[in-house]
């Protein structure tokens, strides 16, 4: 009996060591083995995380730092799943003792969780506590900004806008392409080239792209491999109308300062003219229709380019360099460019499988395009006057292009009213008054117009603020938005805004170079073609003052109706308002009904019920009202 007992006392003490065997392993799985080996623990959690919503895109988080042995920090996010994390995936790392991190390019009005660890070569620590919020939503305290400096004239000295008549351009046959276009540079395409979503998402259907000339060989005239791979990209991951603006390395020797001897290698005007064909010839060869790109990449669809643009601005330095550019007059740069437009125009109609292909010239700049200098006879018909007139008096007639390009910058003022200078005050659509006159003049009057440069410096990005007359980034988005519809209202085709991202020293980019971020312009572009796709102008309410049915001294104020999408029948219309000079209250006529209101970016949606007017809050940037059907 005593060895029973005995054996049962010895199996008793066996399971109570196996039981504490297993509560001290069970206390090491939980909570590590920093208490058993204190000379040489894994770092102690963070605590105290916290985020701090800044933008559409961006979120801050800031931590306390509890340990002095680690060796950065891991930070995690998930997406919010029905108000639950969706599965945390580790999104970057930090060094030692930092303590914040900025989380950007994230999607709009969209909620994510966060959660960080310390890590060390010994194992990570526990995580910190679980933090949510959301960014921003497109509109969001949207505030309009106020005191815009009144560059129209006023009741007393009104300087009129010649907008064409309404009924010309509501007449109008629906454009095959909506207005909505983006400029880019090939050296920009590396960036570009990661950024196929972000534009399609956006929604541009028309890309006007420059600076080909640095993918040829300036001697043999062949072209890098890159541009291959671009129009690879291009035609795999969207259906954009491309416009290819071509230059040419080859300028006179004489015209060069030394900087860059390749580019100056002709002797004389005809050689240099020549020397552009040739080139073009290469690219319409390789790129074009029945190009043999398409023969080595059968596997893509079959969309060659169809419009190219003679040359870039040669009103200013980039026809020529050097003195004797410099040195010549308005008179003696139109000659030189009708001639090599003429060359150019009669090259690309010798080959008939080019019968589609559109030229596009000339690319004319600002305030020279039909303002150039007082010359005792105004400031009218500058650039684009002499280039007609030398296209006749070189070539017997002046169509020699298909459709005129122009680029109305107005440095840091608005597209729809007046640039008052020391001497004289230019605008667009006076502009675009003059150079529709001048086609007229010229038997071109039934030909497009289009803008394939145009934008604004915003005073925050890639570059300071001074490098050019700045806006603010509220006032670009408007400015971008009021171009459109501006354009739209002079019967201009299309609208090219500069650029993907911010170059050439211009804070004109929709995407943050840093983070791929949108900026406000790139939100209200989308807001607008997301509104209005395929949008015509079917109406006005008030034409800026100067129509004959507008409010009696209403300059500045503007309000038309669209069609929203041509494709589509049925579609309700759109009411697009905006004031020049700052937020004022305007009643809007309208049928009864039920009328949802946006503002520019597309937030602060509100519905507003109505029997025979709408009164709205309007100002500098653009409001949209739509019927709710």
């Amino acid at each position: 009996m005593n060895k029973s007992i005995n054996e049962n006392l010895a199996y008793s003490t066996l399971i109570w060591k196996l039981l504490l065997i297993i509560i001290v392993i069970s206390f090491f799985m939980i909570f590590g083995c920093n208490n058993v080996n204190p000379s040489n623990p894994t770092p102690i959690p963070p605590t105290n995380l916290q985020v701090s919503v800044i933008s559409c895109s961006q979120i801050d988080l800031s931590w306390e730092d509890n340990s002095d042995n680690e060796d950065g920090f891991k930070i995690e996010r998930a997406p919010d799943y029905n108000g639950t994390p969706g599965g945390y995936g580790e999104i970057a790392g930090v060094a030692r003792d930092e303590t914040s991190f900025n989380d950007c390019g994230l999607d709009a009005g969209t909620s994510y969780y966060y959660r960080i660890k310390a890590f060390s070569s010994l194992g990570d620590s526990g995580y910190s506590n679980e933090v949510k919020d959301a960014t921003k939503t497109p509109g969001s305290d949207f505030d309009q900004p106020t005191d815009i400096e009144k560059r129209y004239g006023d009741t007393d000295t009104s300087i009129i806008q010649n907008f064409p008549p309404l009924d010309d351009i509501i007449n109008k046959p629906a454009p095959d392409l909506p207005v909505y276009g983006l400029y880019t540079w090939y050296s920009s395409w590396g960036d570009w080239y990661h950024r196929y979503d972000d534009i399609n998402d956006v929604g541009w259907k028309s890309v006007r792209v420059g600076g080909f000339h640095h993918a040829m060989d300036p001697d043999t005239l062949e072209i890098d491999d890159a541009l291959d791979e671009t129009m690879v990209g291009l035609l795999e991951n969207g259906n954009y109308e491309p416009i290819y603006t071509l230059k040419s390395k080859k300028t006179r020797a004489d015209y060069g300062d030394g900087e860059e001897p390749d580019f100056f290698n002709i002797e004389d005007d005809q050689a240099f003219i020549d020397g552009y064909v040739d080139v073009l010839d290469v690219m319409m060869n390789r790129y074009g229709p029945g190009g043999t790109f398409f023969d080595e990449y059968p596997e893509l669809p079959y969309r060659p380019i169809l419009h190219w643009e003679i040359w870039n601005e040669p009103n200013l330095h980039y026809l020529l360099s050097g003195e004797y550019w410099d040195g010549l007059d308005k008179e003696g740069k139109a000659d030189l460019y009708a001639r090599l437009l003429i060359g150019a125009y009669n090259h690309i109609r010798s080959n008939s499988a080019w019968d589609d292909v559109k030229v596009v010239a000339p690319g004319v700049c600002g305030v020279s395009a039909a303002n150039a200098d007082n010359d005792g006879e105004g400031w009218r018909k500058s650039f684009v006057q002499s280039v007609h007139e030398n296209l006749v008096e070189h070539g017997g007639h002046a169509n020699y292009y298909d459709i005129l390009s122009t680029h109305p910058y107005t440095h840091d003022v608005a597209p729809d009213t007046e640039h008052l200078l020391s001497s004289y005050s230019y605008s667009p659509p006076n502009s675009h008054s003059e150079i529709r006159e001048s086609m007229e003049d010229f038997g071109n009057g039934d030909k497009p117009v289009w803008y394939t440069e145009v934008g604004w410096h915003r005073d925050v990005g890639h570059y300071d603020a001074d490098e050019h007359e700045s806006v603010t980034e509220r006032l670009q988005a408007a400015y971008v938005s009021r171009l459109y519809l501006i354009a739209m209202r002079l019967g201009v085709e299309r609208a090219h805004i500069m650029f993907v991202s911010d170059s050439d020293t211009f804070n004109g980019g929709f995407f943050n170079n840093d983070d791929r971020s949108w900026w406000e312009q790139t939100y209200a572009v989308n807001n607008m073609i997301n509104l209005m796709p395929n949008p015509k102008l079917i109406g006005a309410v008030n034409d800026g003052g100067y129509g004959e049915n507008d409010l009696p001294d209403s300059y500045g104020y503007y309000a038309y109706t669209f069609d929203p999408d041509t494709t589509v029948t049925g579609e309700p219309s759109v009411i697009v308002a905006w004031n020049v000079e700052g937020p004022i209250t305007v009643e809007i006529p309208c049928e009864s009904g039920e009328y949802r209101v946006f503002d520019m970016l597309g937030g602060d949606e509100k519905a507003i019920t109505t029997s025979s007017q709408l009164r709205v809050n309007i100002g500098p940037c653009p409001i949209y009202i739509v019927r709710v059907e």
